[in-house]
């Protein structure tokens, strides 16, 4: 029993190493700062080792979500506490006198974003699918049955399909706004989860791993790069669920012909007004970036859409 236990502890500290990521080494006045939610921190760490290998005049700086807060973003700034979500990350991107210059976000534009005052730079896409431990109670899924389990309609897994096994189901959801929650409810057609529904890290597997009766969404990109034998599943093929990776940036140009993103980000990611023959677009929109971000589990957006403001 202690070895496996012993075993099953090494895998989880192999899994959140392998997931882990590392905050900017003090980065100074004239670098290109972000914050942002957890689902694409990994991916901004591999696009900003790149960008900056290629000697830019402002380098690229992204903070991941979780960590000892509060954070100093750059040298000689205040001190905030550290974005940890969307919500929470755009709200510093609109304070009056951030010293942030963007916010990496994978759900969609909402209400609550800043209406006019921010732009959307999309330029990625990931899936999302239901993930449960490699080993588990759950059958074979449908939507339907999704939509029954995390509205709580249905607790057991024989009631989601007879002949299951009759565990209590543990239906999971990621904290606050993330892409992976909104996307994930819409694709089941859940407005409001039900009261058996309990929250975790977002695209954490440890949440899933040996616990044969936990389910609920997982991103793609998250899951290719656990290390082998992976000790959870994810079905990305039941849902059409894709979630867009955007870069969102003060408009500080306003309307016009050279777009709205500040002249400090256009190099990085481009004007936000971009053509069919790939003009206006930035650094993120292009080939090493496309190679980084194939490698991560993403698909970049095609030429004309990648980096189109919104």
């Amino acid at each position: 029993m202690r070895s496996l236990i012993l075993i099953v502890l090494t895998t989880l500290l192999t899994i959140s190493a392998a997931t882990a990521t590392a905050d900017p080494a003090a980065p100074d006045a004239d670098d290109i700062v972000g914050v942002g939610d957890r689902s694409s921190e990994a991916l901004f760490d591999g696009l900003a080792a790149a960008y900056n290998a290629s000697g830019p005049s402002a380098a690229l700086a992204s903070w991941a979500a979780t960590g000892p807060s509060p954070i100093v973003p750059r040298t000689g700034a205040d001190p905030i506490d550290r974005p940890n979500d969307p919500t929470t990350s755009l709200a510093e991107l609109n304070r009056p006198g951030s010293t942030i210059d963007f916010a990496r976000v994978s759900r969609p534009r909402q209400p609550t974003d800043g209406g006019t005052g921010v732009l959307y730079l999309p330029f990625a896409t990931d899936k999302i699918g239901y993930a449960t431990a490699a080993v588990t109670n759950a059958p074979p899924m449908l939507p339907d049955f999704l939509k029954r389990i995390f509205e709580c309609t249905a607790t057991t897994w024989h009631q989601v399909r007879p002949g299951s096994s009759g565990q209590t189901i543990e239906p999971v959801l990621p904290r606050g706004d993330s892409g992976s929650r909104i996307t994930f409810l819409r694709a089941i057609r859940v407005t409001t989860p039900g009261p058996c529904v309990t929250e975790v890290d977002e695209n954490d597997p440890t949440a899933f791993a040996g616990n044969p009766n936990r389910i609920g969404p997982f991103a793609q990109s998250r899951y290719t790069k656990l290390p082998s034998p992976r000790p959870i599943k994810v079905d990305t093929y039941l849902l059409a669920g894709t979630v867009f990776i955007s870069t969102v940036v003060r408009d500080t140009n306003g309307p016009g012909p050279n777009g709205g993103v500040p002249d400090p980000l256009q190099p990085l990611f481009g004007t936000g007004i971009v053509g069919p023959d790939a003009t206006g677009v930035g650094w993120i929109c292009g080939t090493q970036a496309k190679d980084i971000i194939r490698a991560q589990g993403y698909n970049q957006l095609p030429v004309g859409t990648c980096g189109k403001q919104t």
